[in-house]
């Protein structure tokens, strides 16, 4: 995937992702701070990819980030 189409699935999904916590948001809670947004929004971020990885793609990936410490 070249740089300018993996821009353009970045932006797509933190789009998605945006716009789907900010029509929720009148169902949150005010109790609600730090902690329980960023879990939701880690909650939210993990339903965009109902797809797994093998398990070799997977290593690799993990991999590849813990190298670049990214």
């Amino acid at each position: 995937m070249h740089k300018e189409q993996q821009k353009e699935m970045i932006e797509n999904l933190c789009n998605i992702l945006r716009t789907s916590m900010l029509n929720n948001l009148h169902l949150f809670p005010e109790s609600w701070d730090d902690m329980e947004i960023r879990s939701y929004l880690n909650h939210k971020a993990m339903q965009l990819n109902p797809f797994k990885m093998t398990r070799t793609r997977m290593w690799n990936y993990k991999d590849y980030i813990e190298k670049y410490k990214m």
